[in-house]
């Protein structure tokens, strides 16, 4: 597959990685991110996993696209934090299917679909209805599916430390290593020996799992 989408007589053309929406048309600025410095770079290329391109926006225009007004990021902002908030309190009456988590996974990644509009509450209670669901029933989550779902809305978590300045706690990082441990040994009881192993990529995050012979 070609990361760049600029394919020519069938090379793969490098190119480099495009901000969302292009900034809306002028109310931001696209910038190239070193993933590892912080640092501002000249380029980053589609298929370098070391950088990201970001919207550096102009003053009062917010979102990760900087298509929003002050107002429009306020009510962004309180309208997810209300429904992380309601996503966590409805566990206390949800039974745990497949289904039920699989849903919780989507749910939690379209609202981090846009970290600039995650409130420190919608930060906690969403990775925590994610975090919570697999340490309860790693095993509803051994499915391929479900479980792309689950590390696609992980990786999400991550792509906060992109967007502010405080990044992601060491002790949110805690939580999040633990559940992908759970998550791999999930997987496992998917899993027989010498099978090929199951490759989750996310932007943010990569794990394969796989089931070997143990060394005596």
């Amino acid at each position: 597959d070609c990361l760049s989408s600029n394919c020519t007589l069938s090379l793969c053309a490098d190119s480099n990685k495009i901000c969302p929406n292009e900034c809306n048309s002028g109310d931001g600025t696209c910038t190239f991110i070193d993933s590892n410095t912080g640092f501002t770079l000249p380029a980053c290329p589609a298929q370098d996993f070391g950088c990201y391109a970001k919207c550096v926006c102009n003053i009062n225009r917010y979102g990760k696209d900087c298509s929003l007004d002050s107002d429009e990021w306020t009510s962004a902002r309180s309208s997810r934090e209300s429904l992380c908030t309601a996503l966590r309190d409805n566990m206390a009456i949800q039974d745990l299917t497949e289904d039920v988590v699989s849903g919780r996974a989507t749910s939690v990644a379209d609202l981090f679909s846009d970290m600039h509009l995650i409130s420190d509450v919608a930060l906690e209670d969403c990775t925590a209805v994610l975090t919570e669901t697999v340490s309860t029933a790693p095993e509803l989550a051994q499915d391929f599916a479900v479980a792309s779902e689950i590390t696609a809305a992980l990786s999400l978590i991550l792509d906060r430390a992109k967007y502010d300045e405080y990044g992601v706690s060491s002790s949110l990082l805690s939580e999040i290593y633990a559940s992908l441990a759970l998550l791999a040994q999930g997987c496992q009881g998917n899993l027989a020996i010498g099978e090929t192993p199951m490759n989750f990529v996310d932007e943010n995050l990569r794990m394969a799992v796989a089931m070997t012979d143990s060394i005596t």
